[in-house]
Formats: C-alpha cells, structure tokens, sequence
C-alpha cells in the first residue's frame, strides 16, 4: 500500500487512533477539503493489503483542512450544515468524473 497517501488521526476525546486513504483533495468556495477512506484495523500496517480487501461499502469521512500556528496543515469535522453542502458537492464531483470515464472508455471502441 502506498504509505504516502495512509493519514492516521487521533480522536482527541478517546484518544483512539483511525488510519485513512487519502482518496481526493479538492476546492470548495476558498476551502481545501479531503476525502478520506476508513481503512480497517492493521491495514496501514499490512504492506500486502490490497483494496480490493474493502468492503463493497466503503466509510468516507470529508475534513476542513486548515492552517495550524505553525503553518501546518491540520484536518478538522465540518459542522453539520457545512456537511451537507460539502457531501453535495463531492457526489456532484464523483457524478462528473464517472461520466468522463465512460465518454472516454466510448472512444476505446
């Protein structure tokens, strides 16, 4: 698994500890956000995990990325309004890449 793209967070309250996929990164009136896909326990670990190993059902979780004192960047939950706007736009998004791909695959014929 490409180690670059695997984010482990922290739940602040719990102290318990989630590895991610880095799925997309993309822009939303002047905000960065990223999609993140959960992977399951052991899996940023296992270098012989395959996705094809997910579920056909995959939990997505969206975050704010945003500016640290330090000018690192930090991952924060959007608010519940934020979150329906944002979950909107990102199906708009998935709706627009899959149609591409099958535009493109039509040309392959």
């Amino acid at each position: 698994m490409d180690q670059e793209n695997i984010i482990t967070l922290k739940d602040e309250e719990t102290g318990k500890t989630q590895s991610f996929f880095l799925d997309d990164k993309f822009l939303l009136n002047g905000n960065v956000y990223v999609s993140l896909i959960v992977l399951p326990e052991g899996a940023a670990e296992n270098p012989d995990f395959d996705f094809d190993d997910l579920p056909e059902e995959i939990d997505l979780v969206i975050m704010k990325v945003t500016e640290g004192e330090d000018g690192e960047d930090l991952l924060s939950t959007l608010d519940e309004e934020e979150e329906d706007i944002v979950f909107d736009y990102y199906d708009k998004l998935c709706e627009m890449y899959d149609d591409e791909e099958e535009e493109e695959g039509d040309d392959i014929e």
